[in-house]
């Protein structure tokens, strides 16, 4: 049987491509209301619902309400240890005075991170600690009385990082499978709705032939944003070939 449809890697589309390409399939064939693939029509539908449910996780399993209430802890504990070693640049003892201004250089040249990304926020508390606590400045710390501070901090910012890999390592795993699960499910019926679809059109099925110019031109959208991306990633290999060619 000769193909009407035009053919397509769907493997080669990115995740939200290929739901927006399933997601555009299903309703040209909701429009065209051909009877005879309603059975097929439905399964398919079900399984662009799932891949749809996989995707919205994949977008939200970064945020979760722990992971807020450890931000929430380290921020806190910054904020407090900050305006403490601000306030001891007034303490009557002129040593204290002098190591609470450089400390206090310190934490502007980090600049205020709480409002920061998740991953930004514990890259600069992780290394503000790693001044507080390195031989310059550890002394000056001590003096101003705010040691346990900087190790709560310290410690506030590693729990937190911990959660954070740990859950999204776990997490994402288990996110990514499912959602590979649910892709291949809605290729699948896309190529039974596909193939039901070509063999009604050879018995001259009108609903479906007014559909298939937009299908194929959608079809062919896909793949030319995916010969794009190829070429562009073909680039990219062939310049960091040529560096490294040079660097050598």
């Amino acid at each position: 049987m000769k193909k009407v449809f035009n053919s397509i890697a769907l493997t080669r589309l990115t995740l939200h491509e290929s739901f927006q390409f399933h997601s555009a399939i299903l309703s040209y064939f909701k429009e065209c209301d051909a009877l005879v693939l309603t059975a097929y029509l439905a399964l398919y539908a079900e399984a662009v619902e799932e891949f749809d449910e996989a995707v919205k996780q994949i977008r939200a399993s970064e945020i979760t309400e722990i992971l807020a209430i450890l931000d929430a802890v380290r921020d806190h504990t910054y904020i407090i240890y900050s305006r403490l070693n601000t306030l001891n640049i007034e303490h009557f003892d002129p040593e204290v005075v002098e190591a609470a201004k450089a400390i206090e250089i310190v934490l502007k040249g980090y600049k205020n991170p709480v409002n920061l990304a998740y991953p930004a926020e514990t890259s600069i508390l992780y290394n503000l600690c790693q001044d507080l606590t390195n031989e310059k400045y550890a002394p000056l710390v001590a003096k101003t009385g705010l040691t346990e501070w900087v190790v709560e901090l310290d410690r506030a910012n590693k729990e937190f990082d911990k959660m954070f890999n740990d859950r999204n390592n776990a997490q994402s795993v288990l996110v990514a499978n499912k959602a590979k699960d649910a892709r291949v499910k809605v290729e699948s019926f896309y190529g039974l709705l596909m193939l039901m679809a070509e063999a009604e059109l050879v018995k001259g099925n009108a609903e479906i032939k007014e559909y298939v110019d937009r299908i194929n031109t959608l079809i062919d959208s896909n793949k030319t944003r995916i010969a794009k991306r190829a070429t562009i990633n073909a680039k990219k290999k062939g310049n960091n070939k040529d560096d490294e060619e040079i660097e050598l």
